[in-house]
């Protein structure tokens, strides 16, 4: 069952991330000067992008019913990766196809955007020089332009900083899940270990018994060095 849902939730989120990749692209086609890129926006197209889009990524996540198991013992979460290449290759996965690709695309064709609805503005058809309402066509103009470039922004803040830790934290996971982390954190501890109940025993015992009597209001550091005052 965990196999199933985190396939759903794995194509789930690819498409519609390359949703709003289409949607830029759909924008720079309508928007552009010439009728040759303006003829391919229509509906048709628009469909077999998002059928392509789900073909894709059905196939490529469809290595999750080998990859994934719901028994792995010593991992954070229910269902994951078997074995260290089946995480790398979907924490990869995530991180350029889901994140970084995105991101580069809704910045280079929110960009190309703009400057065709600039371009329009630098160079307004015939009618608009013609009428009366030459002023007011360019300030709409200026207006798209700002709503378009806030838009930008917006899609490439949500697809890019809030997705981008987690697709450097999942490689990182994957690569440090074998090592125990007591072994990998002692090195920074002066005391050359991670603390254990056996090391607080002694001071609580101490505290708790009347040798301790004359010792209030202090607090006792007990780090193995890390903090120090």
């Amino acid at each position: 069952m965990c196999k199933i849902r985190l396939y759903i939730l794995s194509i789930s989120w690819a498409i519609a991330t390359w949703c709003l990749v289409g949607a830029s692209i759909d924008r720079f086609l309508c928007s552009s000067p010439s009728a040759i890129y303006r003829q391919w926006s229509t509906n048709r197209i628009a469909r077999r992008y998002v059928i392509g889009v789900f073909i894709f990524y059905a196939l490529l996540f469809i290595q999750v019913f080998y990859c994934f198991e719901a028994s792995v013992p010593n991992v954070p979460v229910a269902c994951y990766g078997r074995n260290l290449p089946c995480r790398l290759f979907n924490d990869w996965v995530a991180l350029r196809v889901d994140i970084v690709l995105p991101s580069l695309f809704l910045a280079i064709f929110g960009v190309l955007t703009i400057r065709n609805v600039q371009t329009r503005m630098i160079h307004p058809t015939v009618h608009a020089v013609n009428s009366n309402n030459t002023n007011n066509n360019r300030l709409l103009m200026r207006n798209k332009e700002r709503n378009l470039t806030r838009m930008l922004l917006i899609q490439v803040l949500i697809v890019l900083p809030l997705d981008l830790p987690f697709g450097i934290y999942r490689p990182y996971a994957s690569l440090t899940s074998d090592v125990p982390k007591t072994e990998a954190t002692a090195k920074y501890i002066p005391g050359g270990k991670k603390m254990s109940p056996e090391d607080v025993s002694g001071v609580i015992a101490l505290l708790a018994s009347p040798e301790s009597q004359w010792i209030t209001g202090q607090t006792l550091q007990m780090s193995g060095g890390v903090h120090m005052t």
